[in-house]
């Protein structure tokens, strides 16, 4: 995994930050600092983007609450199936006696 300075362009904001933020990042390998930045957008940019990214957030956790609950189900019917697959194999094996026994 790369260092954090190699991920964020050897110290600077990313890219597509530039134009909102300046500052950067230590090159010291050792300096696990999170990047210090200055934002150059008026609040209502600010807030429209931190609105959008709360709705964004907001829709991933629906999301993933919907996937738990979909997974649970799975392995709630995974199991009732094992056991039916344990009782069929059960039988299988009781009749393979009874008929190896006449």
């Amino acid at each position: 995994m790369p260092k954090k300075s190699e991920r964020l362009n050897k110290g600077r904001p990313p890219p597509y930050l530039e134009e909102f933020v300046t500052g950067s990042l230590s090159d010291d390998p050792n300096d696990d600092k999170d990047l210090d930045v200055t934002i150059k957008m008026e609040d209502s940019r600010v807030t429209s983007l931190l609105e959008g990214l709360t709705n964004q957030i907001t829709l991933m956790q629906a999301q993933l609450m919907q996937n738990t609950e979909v997974q649970t189900r799975m392995e709630e019917k995974n199991n009732e199936l094992h056991q039916k697959l344990e009782a069929t194999n059960r039988q299988l094996a009781e009749v393979q006696l009874d008929h190896q026994l006449y």
